[in-house]
């Protein structure tokens, strides 16, 4: 099969041939439909994060995935051979990956697609729609309450900008000026320039501050000073371990460090069933071929991103 490899740290990641995989009893195997590329991604590819996974090289790249299952073990339970899927690997061991023609799924969370969702957008959702979940749900949002969301145009950013919105909160959110018409799309109810006074441009908007504060971007002193845009009572969100209860417990704020792991497969159908029913957008803005996916990896390192990218593989 074609996958995308990295093959030693002091490599860098290739679209070359590798062996097809064969499940475990516990298994399924599923042919790739179409992946999404996050941060994750190419920080793996560059031989990033090596005290945080076990690299078992070679190593293919991806997590985010949507496809048909092909195969599956003597022992694996809950899908069927032809039955559509989408998921996500959540082990810290990395060796199979999203960014092939064929993935085992042992340690995934995998959920059934639903008919009405495409294997593009359903590719987009897992990892940031997972994150995202975990960073709206534990505020409990109710209507006329308001959140700034540091970051919001990224992939995690633009589906907490629309599960804000769901929840009849005031969403202010970070962008640049072209990406006023993305988030507004999504629900935003203003954008603020990141590159300006952003503390002066909120207190300006919401002289007491804001409900709740979700940084996707900042840490140290930085993270900390948007932080005390929050009101007494109110909440912080980091998705960089940055919220230190302590810290911000003395300020009278909550704090809540999130990710996309745990995953449940409830909260990720859930995620699906809102997408097939256009309630929630997977904000696919661009799409690469498998054979173009390094191009992808260093696009979306390069470049201010909007959205999220797809790996097109079938």
């Amino acid at each position: 099969m074609r996958a995308v490899v990295l093959s030693s740290f002091d490599s860098t990641a290739q679209v070359m041939d590798a062996p097809m995989p064969t499940p475990r009893d516990d298994e399924f195997l599923v042919r790739v439909m179409a992946a999404s590329i996050n941060a994750f991604d190419w920080k793996i590819a560059q031989g990033m994060l090596t005290n945080n996974f076990q690299f078992d090289f070679p190593v293919v790249i991806g997590r985010d995935f949507a496809g048909v299952i092909a195969d599956a073990g003597a022992k694996a339970e809950g899908f069927a051979i032809g039955d559509a899927v989408f998921g996500f690997g959540t082990g810290n061991r990395l060796h199979h990956g999203s960014l092939a023609e064929y993935l085992p799924t042992g340690d995934a969370c995998l959920v059934a697609k639903p008919d009405d969702l495409t294997f593009t957008d359903a590719a987009a959702l897992p990892l940031a729609g997972m994150t995202a979940l975990h960073c709206v749900a534990p505020l409990e949002l109710q209507a006329g309450q308001s959140v700034l969301v540091i970051g919001a145009a990224g992939g995690v950013g633009s589906v907490i900008v629309q599960l804000a919105h769901r929840a009849g909160a005031t969403v202010l959110a970070t962008g640049l000026p072209e990406d006023r018409d993305f988030l507004i799309g999504l629900g935003a109810d203003e954008v603020l320039d990141y590159r300006d006074d952003l503390p002066s441009a909120v207190r300006h908007r919401l002289p007491q501050g804001v409900d709740a504060v979700i940084d996707l971007v900042n840490r140290g002193d930085q993270f900390m000073q948007f932080a005390q845009l929050a009101v007494t009572g109110g909440a912080v969100v980091s998705v960089h371990r940055q919220a230190d209860p302590a810290q911000l417990g003395a300020r009278g704020l909550r704090a809540i460090n999130a990710s996309g792991t745990p995953a449940e497969p409830a909260e990720l159908a859930r995620l699906g069933a809102l997408a097939a029913a256009g309630e929630l957008s997977a904000a696919v803005v661009g799409s690469f071929s498998l054979e173009n996916a390094v191009a992808g990896l260093a696009h979306i390192r390069e470049q201010h991103v909007r959205g999220k990218y797809v790996i097109d593989i079938a």
